[in-house]
């Protein structure tokens, strides 16, 4: 478990690459990213894969599902 959640970040932020946003804070299992209105659709689906692909290589004959929401701000 623990491994899955170094590698998760590792990938999001890889994901977040080809679009405007970063991970700006993370904490046991919440991961905070920040980006522009106009990819709020693209980061939920690059989060989920990431999360999903990342403990898919951990533990592969566990199915796991990832929550993801989006809001305006953080708190």
């Amino acid at each position: 478990m623990q491994m899955g959640l170094k590698l998760v970040p590792y990938l999001i932020s890889r994901g977040l690459e080809e679009v405007d946003a970063r991970i700006v804070h993370t904490s046991h299992d919440e991961i905070i990213i920040e980006g522009r209105d106009a990819i709020e659709e693209q980061v939920p689906t690059i989060v989920k894969k990431s999360i999903v692909e990342a403990f898919k290589k951990i533990i592969p004959e566990v199915p796991f599902v990832a929550e993801v929401r989006v809001a305006e701000a953080w708190g």
